[in-house]
């Protein structure tokens, strides 16, 4: 608030293969997602985040498996300086998915999604928010704290925010 911009970055993981519910039912599914819209993500849509993804020899999609990001209901299409961004890391890239034991390349992962705050940050700051800046290094701090203790941010029920 002080700052006068706001970045959410919500991260969440997915399966290597879709379930049922999933809209997007294709076999072939990156292994990164950044899910964002025209309004509140408009900063995403030059794809420079992907530049972290193909640096670390990643596949990175926007919008697929998953669209979209979350944003408070009173900020939805009214507040441009409310951003947001959604990270979908494919899960089998840091664990095994049968039996849930967490893979070598699991620390490679954490820095991955800790540089990929660093430039949403970066990206977001284009218009002179600095705080968003700042947010976005916090926030890369916490989710590395988080991948220590084997969590991945914070799941959040998209029913009353923008989608």
């Amino acid at each position: 608030a002080e700052a006068g911009a706001c970045l959410i970055i919500d991260v969440h993981s997915f399966p290597s293969k879709p379930l049922p519910y999933e809209l997007d039912q294709s076999p072939d599914r990156p292994e990164f997602c950044i899910g964002f819209d025209d309004f509140h993500g408009a900063f995403l849509a030059d794809g420079s985040w992907n530049d972290a993804c193909r640096c670390a020899g990643l596949q990175g999609a926007a919008n697929r498996p998953f669209p979209g990001s979350i944003v408070p209901t009173k900020h939805w299409k009214r507040s441009s300086n409310a951003l947001s961004a959604m990270i979908e890391v494919r899960r089998d890239l840091y664990m095994d998915e049968e039996t849930g034991r967490k893979l070598d390349r699991f620390d490679n992962v954490k820095l991955l999604l800790a540089d990929l705050f660093r430039r949403l940050g970066k990206a977001s700051d284009r218009g002179g928010r600095t705080g968003a800046s700042l947010g976005a290094s916090l926030s890369a701090t916490r989710a590395a704290r988080l991948g220590e203790r084997g969590r991945w941010g914070v799941s959040s029920d998209r029913e009353g925010v923008g989608a």
